[in-house]
């Protein structure tokens, strides 16, 4: 399970997401198609989502799943509980599909979590990521906060003088 405390799937994310190759995220460096692998890799995927749209929480949930037509499945959409959490997104991950990915796939939460840290690594140590939560097995691990233990100690640096280049500085 992965979940995390960005602004959801509004209307503009969910309509991303429904796309194949989209630039919603391209300022970021996303593609829109990391999902996709989502379907390779696993039998069942459900989806859950609160945002804020016209300044109303909404509530989108539904399964993902591989098929030719009609990836979206069992949606519902609603105006979220008062009491819903904060705008964000969580994705359950469910049974690995045995095509190649069960016998290469880490099998050990340690290695899982390896795997996602060095693959978000650019977006965690950024200033702009939401905070993500994963749970796999009995273990848990917070993001960006989790990148603590690998980058022990973070500084910013003005001004960097470079032989070459001149002064670099930092924005």
């Amino acid at each position: 399970m992965v979940e995390d405390n960005g602004v959801g799937l509004d209307g503009r994310n969910y309509d991303a997401f429904t796309k194949t190759d989209t630039d919603n995220k391209i300022a970021r460096g996303g593609k829109g198609v990391g999902r996709l692998l989502w379907l390779d890799c696993f039998e069942a995927i459900s989806v859950s989502s609160t945002s804020v749209e016209n300044g109303d929480p909404k509530r989108r949930k539904f399964r993902f799943v591989l098929s030719q037509s009609d990836q979206i499945q069992d949606y519902e959409e609603g105006k979220a509980d008062a009491k819903a959490p904060d705008t964000g997104v969580i994705v359950e991950f469910d049974g690995l599909r045995d095509n190649g990915y069960r016998a290469k796939f880490p099998g050990r939460p340690a290695y899982v979590f390896q795997h996602f840290t060095s693959h978000f690594l650019p977006t965690f140590i950024g200033s702009r990521s939401p905070r993500i939560t994963v749970h796999c097995g009995d273990e848990t691990r917070h993001y960006p906060d989790e990148i603590n233990s690998i980058i022990p100690r973070r500084e910013t640096i003005e001004n960097i003088p470079t032989a070459d280049y001149g002064r670099s500085h930092s924005r």
